[in-house]
Order: structure tokens, then C-alpha cells, then sequence
């Protein structure tokens, strides 16, 4: 199955996203494009990144809570993006059950029902992305 628009979230001591559009990475004017951990969610003065990722969410220590901060973004990145599927990596994404929280939670405050039909998946590489990515740059792909 070949999908046409991915969202690739990486969280662990930050947050940061790859967009795949028509199967080619995007990029944007600045080489920013996927910066998703910048964009404020509930608190106006941190943005989601240190709200959710590494340090704030073991301070938090309450698996419902970090899965709740992450289904705001998660939300934003529905609502703004519409993809095909938003696959999480990173350290987060190892924490046990947490994904799927953040799944459940994201799924019950979408406006629209259509968007609570695109998945939200662990990614099957893990800690593996990164290396592979880098070789296939390498590659030239």
C-alpha cells in the first residue's frame, strides 16, 4: 500500500515531524517544514514541545496526562494537514500504552468524524528511523 500523505512524528527529548506528500519529503521555503513541536496547543507561553516531550513528560509522571498533551497536537496536525496516517516514533513511543492513549484521546475531541478514521500508529521501526533515514540520504533518495 503505497499512502500518499504521511505525517512521521518523532518524540522523545523533543518533537519533530517529516511531511511525505505524494512521496516526497516537504521541505518548506526555510528547510522548516514539520516543525510540529513549535506550534502552541493549550498553553500560549510553551509550545508543545515543552509541554510533551522528553523532560516535561516524565516531570508529569501520569501516563493520561502526557497522552492527553500529545493528542493536542495530534489534533492540530489533523485538523491541518489531513493525512493519511500519523505514524509516532522516538522514545515516547516505546513508553507502554501511551500512543494508543494518545490516540483515544485525540479521537475524542476531532470536529470532524471523517478525521477520527485516520490512524495514529507506533512506528515498526523505532529507534531505527534515524539510521535509516541517514542512509538513505546517503544514498541520494
Amino acid at each position: 500500500v503505497r499512502l500518499k500523505d504521511v505525517q512521521e512524528l518523532l518524540m522523545g527529548t523533543g518533537i519533530g515531524a517529516g511531511i511525505i506528500q505524494d512521496g516526497k519529503l516537504i521541505h518548506g521555503k526555510n528547510n522548516l517544514a514539520g516543525e510540529v513541536g513549535q506550534m502552541f496547543t493549550r498553553d500560549a507561553h510553551r509550545v508543545w514541545e515543552e509541554l510533551a516531550a522528553g523532560e516535561a513528560f516524565n516531570h508529569h509522571n501520569d501516563l493520561d496526562r502526557g497522552a492527553s498533551l500529545l493528542a493536542d497536537g495530534f489534533h492540530n496536525i489533523l485538523h491541518v494537514l489531513d493525512p493519511d496516517i500519523i505514524v509516532v516514533g522516538g522514545g515516547l513511543a516505546r513508553v507502554p500504552g501511551l500512543v494508543k492513549k494518545a490516540q483515544h484521546a485525540t479521537r475524542s475531541r476531532l470536529h470532524y468524524r471523517t478525521l477520527r478514521k485516520t490512524p495514529i500508529v507506533k512506528s515498526a521501526l523505532l529507534s531505527k528511523a534515524p539510521l535509516l533515514g541517514a542512509m538513505l540520504i546517503v544514498r541520494g533518495r
